[in-house]
């Protein structure tokens, strides 16, 4: 074993002479990838094949303008982009279960739900995923790398593009590669920085000859080339593993000990391969239903250059032929003696032709799964109605079925996004601070309240959104639901998640919101006094159903005993809000025409009792005979 970069008796600068020689061997094996990749984001951009490794793909091949001659319409691109829209904009939400856990485990596992869903968000992941997706469509692999940024002190998230990532194709035979080599292009400066502007492998640093042509202009960031090597561990306990950072000259970088059992990419694809690491993109799925396009439509081009006028004239008349070639066809009038001619038209394409190159489009769309309506931006005739619409959307949804659980499975599997943020964040080794994603909680969440109990969590998929992405749509929804179960109408409003309706919801939600704020305060066990101005029924409610809640789930009795105080705080300020209605009643009037008034539902000011509590006057329950909500 001697023989391999991983050996620990390797060291030095022998250690950087095999990791490069190693990878270079390896890259070797990724010609015709890159080719094809090559071929395929050029038919994807409009540009010919194009050159991804080096920086003059940029201004190889033609212009959107100059694109191949019988190339009309972009099909790989219409299609491609559809997709993305349609899938690459689900955000799934990783969703933290526990097997039987007491209340301080189900507490621990919100906890980290809300730090995952806040880090992937700081992090740039879900930006970046869409990319990502397109990576996938174009690649055999998209691909998101996920480190410790020990300068920035967090977690930090990278595109990395097939091009520079080089496996073992015996190694990967199964689809789990066990040493994996990335090639980057950093800017001298930018290593300089960070290891030293005198470190020799910093100084004698170069770019490699793959990614260096006589035709590139030249650069003003003075590039280099770094290569970055893991290798996992044999097993559990086994201590080979090995992470090597180094340019191709001098010492290594970076020489660390690689002790996790998987690899730090989330891997996306569109469709997996029987053997291999790599997937099958969806543009060679979509390439022959192009090139018959393609083919088509020159056909079509032809007979359309081919179509003449013709004008026939009468037998022996006398045509001034001169004025009517030129003269005629400027102003529309020619002398002759005769007849009136006759103008007749060539036919031009036959319609059998031109509906069939329009179903090679349809066909290309149905083979990735995108239904006519999405193809053609349109509703067929026998799909008038909602309901027919909807089935017939939710059938090309059972088609994505496959493709939306491998997108789940790249953000909460296994070896997904989730799992490798954690692990970052656990390498860095320091308290990482996020605040939640959803904007309404008013608390921070440290990795250190979660880390201890990582390995009693289970990451599952929870997903972005129960409702249709299009507004219509979204609203139709919302309305079935309403006839089921009745929506308070800023419920509802705040179902519709457009910035146009939250804005104006932050006035309406405001009570609720400084409910929910309080609630976060008593779960972690403190005591918080109601605001005087606090909406007393609401508040009534919302606390009462947690505190329920918790009971349930046997929380601790200093996490239920400030609940059992922020209610009887309530009820004593509601008590007040009634004796002072019967006083502004006067004597004339009974206390109970003062405290039924102060009760009418749809009068502003008024307060009406909580769910499961007593109307005023009545004995106040103890909060352990509170009923449930």
């Amino acid at each position: 074993m001697s023989e391999y970069w991983w050996d620990k008796k390797i060291k030095g600068a022998e250690l950087v002479r095999r990791v490069v020689a190693s990878w270079k061997h390896v890259d070797e094996m990724q010609g015709e990838i890159r080719a094809r990749m090559n071929a395929a984001w050029g038919l994807y951009l409009g540009r010919g094949t194009i050159d991804l490794d080096t920086s003059s793909w940029t201004l190889k091949g033609p212009t959107y303008s100059q694109a191949p001659e019988d190339r009309r319409e972009n099909i790989v691109r219409s299609a491609i982009g559809a997709l993305v829209a349609k899938i690459a904009t689900n955000r799934p939400r990783p969703m933290i279960l526990t097997d039987g856990g007491d209340y301080a485990l189900q507490k621990q596992a919100k906890l980290m739900q809300l730090w995952l869903e806040g880090i992937l968000d700081d992090s740039g992941a879900y930006a970046l995923s869409r990319k990502t997706f397109l990576d996938g469509c174009l690649s055999p692999v998209g691909l998101i790398k996920v480190f410790a940024d020990t300068e920035r002190e967090t977690v930090g998230v990278d595109r990395v593009l097939r091009t520079d990532i080089a496996v073992d194709p015996h190694d990967a035979r199964h689809g789990k590669p066990r040493t994996l080599f990335q090639h980057m292009i950093v800017a001298r400066e930018v290593l300089a920085e960070r290891y030293g502007a005198t470190t020799p492998a910093v100084v004698l640093a170069a770019l490699t000859s793959r990614t260096m042509t006589d035709t590139d202009p030249a650069s003003v960031i003075d590039p280099v080339s770094v290569i970055e090597a893991w290798h996992l561990p044999s097993g559990p306990k086994a201590e080979d593993g090995r992470h090597v950072i180094c340019t191709q000259a001098g010492e290594p970088l970076l020489d660390e000990p690689w002790k996790r059992e998987r690899l730090p990419f989330a891997v996306w694809r569109w469709s997996t391969q029987p053997l291999g690491w790599d997937g099958v993109p969806t543009v060679d799925e979509l390439l022959p239903y192009q090139e018959m396009h393609d083919y088509l439509s020159s056909r079509i081009d032809i007979m359309v250059e081919q179509c003449k006028t013709h004008v026939g004239f009468e037998k022996g008349a006398k045509i001034d032929f001169d004025a009517y070639g030129s003269k005629g066809r400027e102003t529309g009038y020619y002398s002759y003696t005769g007849k009136e001619p006759t103008v007749s038209n060539d036919p031009g394409p036959p319609v059998a032709l031109l509906m069939e190159r329009e179903r090679i489009k349809a066909a290309a769309f149905e083979q990735i799964g995108l239904s006519q309506l999405t193809a053609q931006s349109q509703i067929p005739k026998q799909m008038e109605s909602a309901v027919a619409q909807q089935e017939y959307k939710d059938t090309e949804s059972q088609r994505f079925l496959d493709v939306g659980q491998a997108w789940e499975e790249f953000f909460c599997g296994a070896d997904g996004l989730a799992q490798l943020v954690m692990d970052a964040a656990e390498d860095l080794g320091k308290d990482i601070v996020v605040r939640p994603a959803d904007g309404r909680a008013t608390r921070e969440v440290k990795w250190s309240q979660i880390r201890a109990v990582r390995s009693d969590m289970r990451v599952c998929v929870r997903p972005s959104s129960w409702f249709p992405t299009d507004p219509a749509g979204r609203i139709a929804r919302i309305e079935a639901l309403a006839k089921i179960a009745p929506l308070p109408p800023a419920m509802a409003a705040r179902m519709l998640d457009h910035p146009d309706v939250e804005a104006a919801l932050s006035y309406m939600t405001a009570a609720e919101d400084a409910v929910l704020a309080d609630i976060e305060i008593l779960e972690d066990g403190q005591n918080v006094t109601p605001e005087p101005f606090l909406d007393i029924q609401l508040a009534l409610g919302m606390v009462l159903s947690r505190y329920n809640s918790l009971r349930s789930q046997g929380a601790p009795e200093e996490r239920m005993a400030p609940f059992r105080a922020y209610l009887l705080s309530l009820t004593d300020m509601r008590a007040s809000l009634v004796r002072g209605a019967g006083q502004v009643a006067g004597a004339g009037a009974p206390e109970s025409v003062a405290t039924a008034a102060l009760m009418t539902p749809g009068v502003e000011g008024t307060v009406a009792p909580a769910p499961g509590m007593p109307m005023p006057g009545g004995p106040m329950p103890s909060p352990a005979d509170m009923p449930m909500v």
